[in-house]
């Protein structure tokens, strides 16, 4: 091997062992992206959280959600880092966690209301979001608010209890809906997962946009949708086959694998 090839390879090297030990310890610098992280967290925690769960009342349970969307509130509005989540971390999961809990445990009590009155609310928070941020950019510009604050983003932000709302209406819409199957379909969704993780994580995502895609060519250009378009599908399927090859080859494996994992009595359910 000619020698001016181990200058490069030593260094890449020193970094990709740098970078998977980041990663196995959760660093933020590592491969993994940050919902992949605090997903594997909160999934961790999982079996102790459910203790509290089925511990807690229908009085306690509806009284900690409550108090979950007024720390949200207060985050959204004084943007105080103390309430301890940014939105994309392992408390925000937790959160969400409890408010799945909580459907799952005291189902009946969300059944007395309609679907149509939970797609309302969702359409209500998502016109309010729209009308907020165009309000908000408008009177930041007006009066030359500081533009490091960016007021406008504040109900954007991934902790919004606007948010939250919206999404927990629009989940309790369609688990109502008539069950549906087929196939085909079930397929391509079994690789949703998989295709977020191929695309975006630190050893595909620079290369893959700043290399390959490079969108930025034609950010002035008319052409920019369809190229968005095109390229956001082609990622689609070339990921999703990759997933689809790796279930043919590993399914398996992944089945031992994840039957060793359920059977372990801490990783109940929450019933």
């Amino acid at each position: 091997m000619p020698r001016f090839v181990f200058p490069q390879i030593i260094p890449e090297f020193l970094v990709f062992r740098q970078s998977l030990v980041e990663t196995i310890f959760f660093a933020s610098s590592g491969y993994l992206n940050w919902f992949v992280t605090a997903y594997i967290i909160m999934y961790i925690l999982s079996p102790f959280l459910n203790i509290l769960i089925l511990r807690l009342s229908r009085k306690q349970f509806q009284m900690l959600l409550v108090i979950f969307l007024m720390l949200s509130l207060s985050l959204t509005v004084f943007h105080n880092p103390s309430v301890g989540t940014t939105g994309d971390d392992s408390v925000w999961l937790i959160i969400v966690y409890f408010f799945g809990a909580y459907v799952r445990l005291f189902k009946e009590d969300l059944e007395n209301i309609s679907s149509t009155v939970y797609l309302r609310i969702f359409f209500g928070c998502m016109m309010f979001l729209i009308f907020s941020t165009f309000g908000l950019f408008y009177i930041q510009s007006k009066f030359g608010l500081d533009a490091g604050n960016n007021l406008y983003k504040r109900l954007l932000s991934g902790f919004s209890p606007v948010q939250l709302i919206a999404a927990f209406c629009l989940f309790l819409v369609f688990i109502r809906a008539k069950p549906f199957v087929n196939r085909r379909i079930n397929k391509i969704a079994s690789t949703m997962f998989a295709v977020y993780l191929i695309h975006d994580n630190g050893l595909v995502s620079e290369w893959l946009w700043n290399r390959v895609i490079l969108g930025s060519r034609f950010q002035n250009s008319w052409f920019v949708l369809m190229y968005a378009v095109v390229a956001a599908v082609i990622i689609f399927v070339i990921c999703s086959l990759i997933d689809i090859i790796r279930q043919f080859l590993l399914s398996g494996v992944e089945k031992r694998v994840v039957e060793k994992i359920a059977s372990f009595k801490v990783f109940k359910e929450v019933d």
